[in-house]
């Protein structure tokens, strides 16, 4: 992404435009506990000029807007019927989404940003967002979801721009015996 390569005198260093994610793939939101002295010159400034105005992508302070409808009740699957889920997302700048399925039980997480062939179909897939409006949408297999096993899965997908800033969303599915 890029926003995580800003360097300092050869020393790596962490800007607020900075996206994290856990483990899970879930976005993490860091925030200083320590004071920071920060002498750093954003550009260069010409002795008396003033500084130069943020680009519209670093200027920009909302975050993704990420939204799935929501069904009456979870998904429930006992039947052999593929599961569909769309989400939609908005922002001014936007830089790329990411798609993860949280499996709360045994536990563990899966990356369906790319999907998984016979299994999770993501149109489009790769994560990779263009326009300010974006429209997702995954097919689970029956299979697939049968072999998560019985209990509950959040599917999250994550929003980013081009700031850094994320949102998100998520949709749960109940797998029964």
């Amino acid at each position: 992404m890029g926003l995580n390569a800003t360097t300092m005198d050869q020393r790596k260093v962490m800007l607020t435009t900075d996206f994290n994610q856990s483990v899970t793939g879930l976005p993490l939101l860091m925030t200083e506990t320590h004071q920071v002295l920060d002498q750093s010159v954003p550009a260069s400034i010409q002795p008396g000029q003033p500084a130069p105005p943020l680009s519209p992508e670093l200027s920009d302070l909302i975050a993704p807007i990420v939204v799935v409808p929501q069904a009456p009740f979870p998904y429930v699957i006992h039947a052999p019927a593929p599961v569909v889920i769309t989400f939609n997302l908005t922002t001014d700048h936007p830089l790329k989404w990411i798609l993860t399925l949280i499996n709360e039980t045994p536990g563990g997480s899966i990356d369906l940003t790319n999907g998984i062939p016979g299994a999770v179909t993501v149109v489009p897939s790769g994560g990779t967002w263009s326009s300010p409006t974006q429209t997702v949408v995954v097919t689970f297999t029956p299979p697939f979801l049968a072999g998560l096993g019985v209990g509950k899965k959040d599917l999250f997908l994550t929003g980013v721009s081009r700031r850094g800033l994320s949102g998100h969303d998520s949709a749960t599915i109940m797998v029964s015996a």
